[in-house]
């Protein structure tokens, strides 16, 4: 609690109205009446009450929330996917550069233009339904264990809070394959592999695993919760157990369906290696605990709730005795699966600290945690102190609030113009300005001069929503290692054999670019341009926006 004292002196009234609030509302929950007095009927009475209102107030909030904000989802690894998805389905030649990410997300985003179109705006939507089906597969997960309406749909909601809170409307990658993975926990239910009649179930659990990767080859972290079944086959704790051949046949099936998979792209294993040596080459930014304590930071709550609720189970499981006669349950199974993949995935911080990485780990904790608190829900009669733990544990993630970009608070009904002050780079002034100057500047009827460089080249929605092409033949790029240190850009300008290349100015630079592009760099730009032939285009006075007039056969810079 004094962590959520300490966070709100830095937010704004209307957050601290509503932390306060939502305190006030659960406070008559702490008392602890004595059975069948008028005063515990009282009690019964305003929890059947207060509860299902705060989540149908919850539902509200949250289908208004995702209608207003549907408009500002996607992001900068967003519209790398739609690029290379649109030219897949135009026929277009694609670089080897697009399989940095495994191809199941390109796949995924192709079927979606397919149904709804190219458009912008009808992709957004397909993020904001991916990011609800998420939401609620979470729930349908509890649900199946803990036969809970009220605890499903409070856990679909927390695990939509925290999904936005850390990047979740941005289109990352994470957010399919978690759909890929919750469909199969669904399937599985912590249903022991112990005959090989249940061959069917392993082939369901081993292609919903294999699909996960495909997804986001970072995704196979999810996949080593298998080891918990591993550990349970082990244990002396437990009498019956799974089949061997079964357990071994899981990630040798996954594994070949993966490859399956890749090897319909008809570019053999190529995806696959350049998957993987891609995610293995990632530069180091900061230590493990650094980067972890910037996602602790980002929403205290959520790693507050997981913590204590994973030492209850842990306490939980000591307690069964060693006996061959004692079973492992599939709820406790399926907590022990998803508690491991969690952990897994949080080797991910070791190299950068990214939020969107936690999407990955968000729906596994949610659900572990809301079943441990279902299965320790007789604590609530035990004391007032146990009490108060556990009203603590279920009101935390609702009382809480941060007053960051993205945020969203269950409790809140946002309004338009509230949501309209968030707005991505591409939907800025400046850089719609931009885009225009494109559209206008560019001929459509020439397939060659469709192709643009674009420097800094991080803003892939410039390709996407101007119809223009990487003219490198590299393909697209958002990653900006060139800019610093090795100064590849350079180079990159001095050798391109590019119809147009556009030089994004400081006004239409975001944070990020202007770490890496500032005036000295667009100067040395113009030069280099001028030199090599290239000249302004007329009539463009707007943006710098260059043409090739002439040949340079050397394709270096004069010195």
């Amino acid at each position: 609690m004094s962590i959520l004292c300490l966070r709100t002196l830095t937010t704004s009234p209307q957050t601290i109205f509503l932390v306060v609030a939502s305190i006030v509302s659960l406070l008559p929950l702490l008392r602890n009446p004595k059975p069948e007095t008028a005063e515990f009927f009282y009690q019964q009475g305003f929890q059947k009450t207060l509860i299902p209102l705060w989540i149908s107030w919850g539902l509200v909030a949250a289908v208004s929330y995702l209608g207003e904000a549907k408009h500002i989802s996607g992001g900068v690894d967003w519209f790398y996917y739609l690029c290379y998805s649109r030219d897949g389905i135009n026929f277009y030649g694609t670089a080897d550069n697009m399989y940095s990410y495994f191809p199941g997300i390109y796949q995924f985003w192709k079927t979606a233009m397919r149904l709804v179109g190219t458009d912008v705006a009808s992709l957004q939507n397909v993020i904001v339904v991916a990011l609800g089906l998420n939401a609620a597969l979470v729930g349908v997960v509890v649900f199946q264990h803990t036969r809970c309406k009220l605890i499903s749909i409070g856990t679909a909601l927390w695990a939509l809070v925290v999904l936005i809170r850390f990047d979740g409307l941005r289109g990352e990658s994470e957010i399919i394959a978690s759909l890929f993975f919750l469909s199969t926990m669904i399937a599985w239910k912590g249903t022991p592999l112990d005959h090989w009649n249940k061959w069917k179930l392993l082939f369901v659990f081993a292609l919903g695993l294999g699909l996960t990767v495909y997804m986001k080859q970072q995704a196979g972290l999810l996949a080593i919760g298998a080891l918990a079944l591993v550990w349970e086959q082990l244990s002396p704790r437990f009498g019956s157990r799974h089949h061997w051949g079964m357990l071994v046949s899981l990630p040798i099936l996954a594994a070949l369906l993966l490859v399956g998979l890749i090897l319909m792209e008809g570019r053999g294993l190529e995806p696959l290696s350049l998957g993987l040596s891609t995610a293995a080459a990632y530069p180091s930014h900061h230590s493990w605990w650094h980067n972890l304590y910037v996602q602790f930071r980002h929403d205290e709550s959520f790693w507050i709730v997981v913590t204590v609720t994973m030492v209850m189970f842990i306490r939980q499981q000591k307690k069964i005795p060693p006996a061959t006669t004692s079973t492992q349950t599939p709820t406790a199974r399926l907590v022990g699966f998803l508690l491991l993949s969690g952990f897994a995935t949080l080797l991910q911080f070791k190299i950068r600290p990214y939020h969107h990485y936690l999407l990955l780990t968000i729906p596994a904790f949610t659900i572990s945690a809301a079943i441990i608190w279902h299965e320790h829900r007789y604590l609530i009669e035990r004391g007032i102190k146990q009490r108060m733990l556990m009203v603590f544990l279920a009101a935390l993630p609702f009382c809480w609030a941060e007053d960051y970009q993205w945020a969203y608070h269950p409790a809140q009904v946002p309004t338009a113009a509230q949501v309209a002050e968030l707005t991505n780079w591409h939907q800025q002034v400046s850089s719609e300005r931009v885009i225009a100057e494109l559209r206008r500047n560019i001929p459509r009827d020439i397939p060659n001069a469709r192709r643009l460089m674009i420097l800094p080249s991080r803003h892939n929605s410039i390709h996407y929503l101007a119809d223009t092409r990487s003219s490198s033949p590299h393909g697209y790029s958002f990653n900006e290692g060139g800019y610093h240190g090795n100064q590849a850009w350079l180079s990159m300008l001095e050798t391109t054999v590019s119809e147009y290349v556009l030089l994004l100015e400081e006004n239409v630079c975001d944070a990020d670019d202007l770490d890496i592009w500032d005036a000295r760099r667009i100067g040395q730009a113009q030069r280099i341009l001028k030199l090599r032939g290239y000249q302004r285009v007329e009539g463009a006075d707007e943006i710098e926006l260059y043409v090739r007039t002439r040949s340079d056969a050397q394709g270096q810079q004069r010195r």
